[in-house]
């Protein structure tokens, strides 16, 4: 119990960092959603969705990694790796106590985020004034997310936009 613990800190604090990477151009596009005057149900379904797109987008680079480690020459047809989760499962590349603890406590930090923000909205008396910037914020954090997952799984756009990322705008670690 002591060691889950420490993995979730431990995760808790990589995933603070990871959410103040690129910080500027979330924001700006969180602002720029939120002066739009977009629907905040609309904005947090699909922040939801980004959050699941994403998990199975890190099943499918685990799936990648498998295949390659195997020197299969499916690695490289998506039907092929998404075929190849379950077995990648059972293999043991997809664990549920790592994946737990990542998935768990990347769910905290955003449960955090949105409470905090949505207690100031009660507090303020705002129509969504913290929520949807905040929601907003963290989509595009989950979307860079989802493309880092698809470059591992050598996708090739989203290790261009990974790329572009990196070298223009100086963000992912």
């Amino acid at each position: 119990m002591i060691d889950l613990w420490q993995d979730f800190t431990q995760f808790m604090r990589q995933s603070t960092g990871s959410l103040a990477d690129l910080a500027m151009i979330k924001a700006t596009a969180a602002i720029a959603i939120t002066a739009t005057g977009a629907d905040i149900f609309k904005v947090q379904a699909g922040f939801i969705i980004l959050i699941f797109v994403g998990l199975f987008c890190k099943w499918v680079a685990l799936s990648h990694k498998c295949l390659a480690d195997e020197g299969s020459k499916d690695k490289g047809e998506l039907w092929a790796i998404v075929k190849n989760i379950r077995r990648v499962r059972e293999k043991g590349y997809i664990r549920s106590d790592p994946m737990r603890v990542h998935f768990c406590g990347k769910l905290w930090t955003y449960l955090l985020a949105l409470s905090t923000a949505f207690g100031l909205d009660l507090i303020f008396g705002g129509k969504n004034s913290f929520l949807l910037p905040v929601t907003a914020y963290l989509s595009f954090s989950e979307a860079i997310s989802v493309m880092e997952n698809l470059a591992e799984a050598e996708v090739r756009p989203a290790a261009l936009i990974v790329n572009f990322i990196r070298s223009k705008l100086g963000g992912i670690r």
